[in-house]
C-alpha cells in the first residue's frame, strides 16, 4: 500500500461489550479503483473515436453513415454500463441513442455491448 492510496476500514461488533474489529477492506478498494480507471479509458476512448469520426467522415456524402456510426459510438459505453449494473434498464437508457429498428437488434441479443460493437 502506498501512502497515497486511502485506507478503508469497516466496523463489525456483535454486541456493544466487543471490542470493533476493524476489517481492511483494500481488495474492495483495489477494484473499485481499477474499474474507476477502466471507465475513464473507456469514456476518453469513446471521445477521442468520436472525434476522429466528426472530423475524417464527409457530412455531405456520407451524412447517414456518419450519424449512425456516431451513435453506435455513444451508445456503447451506455450498453456497458446497463451490461455491468444490475437491474438497468437497457431499452430505456438506449431508446434515444439508437434508431429504432437497430435497438431493437441490440435488445435481442445475448451480449448488448458485443452487439453494438
Amino acid at each position: 500500500m502506498t501512502d497515497d492510496e486511502p485506507t478503508c476500514f469497516l466496523f463489525i461488533s456483535k454486541d456493544s461489550h466487543e471490542k470493533h474489529k476493524p476489517i481492511v477492506l483494500k481488495a474492495f478498494y483495489s477494484r473499485f479503483e481499477k474499474g474507476r480507471k477502466a471507465w475513464i479509458k473507456l469514456t476518453a476512448g469513446t471521445s477521442n473515436f468520436a472525434r476522429q469520426v466528426i472530423g475524417s467522415v464527409d457530412a455531405h456524402n456520407h451524412a447517414l453513415l456518419k450519424k449512425a456510426l456516431l451513435q453506435y459510438i455513444m451508445a456503447f459505453p451506455v450498453a456497458l454500463k446497463c451490461h455491468v449494473v444490475y437491474a438497468a434498464d437497457i431499452a430505456q437508457d438506449l431508446k434515444d441513442l439508437l434508431e429504432e429498428d437497430d435497438l431493437a437488434i441490440v435488445l435481442d441479443s445475448k451480449d448488448c455491448p458485443r452487439c453494438i460493437i
